[in-house]
């Protein structure tokens, strides 16, 4: 028989043992695809000059698609995350 307040606590499970493998490869992917996306926008900003200019681009277009590109991708990211039928 149980007595007040004599409950059967189990220990709190550490935070990294929560999600399971496929939840961490997930986010090591989803953290690796990043990293990526930032590393391609590094390399593009030396050459965005020369690249506008071999496609007869001016240099300040190609600097405004450079910054609003980045702009657009919480709205991209809102419209997909929506529509997968697994989140709504």
């Amino acid at each position: 028989m149980r007595t007040p307040g004599n409950f059967d606590i189990e220990p709190p499970v550490p935070w990294w043992e929560t999600p399971k493998k496929d939840r961490w490869l997930a986010y090591l992917a989803a953290w690796l695809g990043g990293r990526l996306d930032v590393f391609d926008r590094a390399i593009f900003l030396p050459i965005m000059v020369p690249i506008a200019n071999r496609f007869g681009v001016p240099p300040t277009a190609a600097a405004v698609g450079f910054t609003i590109a980045p702009s657009l991708c919480p709205i991209g990211a809102d419209a997909l995350g929506s529509a997968d039928p697994a989140i709504a």
